[in-house]
Parts: C-alpha cells; structure tokens; sequence
C-alpha cells in the first residue's frame, strides 16, 4: 500500500507521517527532501537559482516514480497535489490523507516554524496571513480530493490506520 499526505505547509505532513509509517512498520519519505538529494540543493537554492518551474517539474517525475514502491508513506510538498492532474494520480496510486487546518493554525505554525520556505519570503504578520488565506483557498479545491480529510490537530495514526482498513 501507498499513502500519501498532503496538505498545506506547516500542516505536519512529515511528522505526521513518520509517526504513521513507523505504526505500520512502512518506510517513509518526503518528496522535498527526495528533490533536495536528487538535486543536491535546498529548496530554498532551487526556487531562487533553477525556478518554481523547475520544482514542480521534479515533483513530476517522482509522482511516475511512486508506483514502484509498496508499503510507504510519501508525505509530499504542499503544492505537489495542485498541479498537472497530481490529486488524481495520487489517488490512483494509493491513499491520500489531507491533514486539514484553518489558516490561522497555519499561520501560528509558519510564522514561529523558522523554516526557510521560498514561497513564504518576505511575508510576515498580516501579510503572511493574508498569503496563507488565499494560498490555501486556491489549494483546498485539490487537497478535498483526498481519499480521507482528516483535521490534522486531531488525527492519530491509530485512526488512521482504523481507516484504511475500509480500503483493502
């Protein structure tokens, strides 16, 4: 089985997701981190010196690499579902978990996080917000897709795990 968490950054996909792949005894990966080593930069150095283009493109070719593995939770970038149809191949390849929060959870976890985040440069107090709000209105057309929409300050992977049993 293939799992996939999405959801909007700063949602907890990855810690969420270790916790989850470890319950289940599966591997787990990031698909930032799988780019970062693919490419040996940061995420940071390949928005500012290859492009945004350039990541999604990326996020592309690992989404036709994921069906070859089983038995993994992918916890992937927050804007890998939003693009080129991926939400649909996501769920033709396993099951997605959206882990769902109110922009201003976002914004309490991304304004004290000190991750670098390229699309959050430069952004701050109302202005971060702000970005936040209209971000995640554009994605959660996407993010609803998933198989399961869980509220991410709620979810367990003990309920999880209860859940994909209904799905073979």
């Amino acid at each position: 089985m293939r799992i996939f968490i999405i959801g909007f950054m700063g949602s907890g996909k990855t810690t969420f997701g270790r916790k989850l792949a470890k319950k289940l005894g599966y591997r787990f990966a990031d698909t930032d981190k799988l780019i970062e080593q693919k490419l040996g930069l940061t995420i940071t150095e390949i928005f500012s010196s290859l492009g945004q283009q350039k990541f999604r493109d990326e996020e592309q070719l690992l989404l036709e690499e994921f069906g070859l593995h089983d038995d993994i939770v992918y916890a992937t970038g927050g804007g890998l579902p939003c693009f080129s149809g991926n939400i649909e191949k996501i769920n033709e390849l396993g099951i997605s978990i959206y882990m769902q929060l109110t922009p201003e959870a976002l914004y309490s976890r991304l304004a004290t996080s000190g991750a670098r985040r390229p699309l959050l440069e430069g952004k701050e107090g109302d202005v971060l917000l702000a970005y936040i709000t209209k971000e995640l209105n554009r994605r959660e057309k996407y993010y609803l897709k998933a198989q399961i929409v869980a509220g991410a300050l709620s979810i367990s992977p003990e309920l999880v795990i209860g859940m994909l049993k209904h799905f073979g």
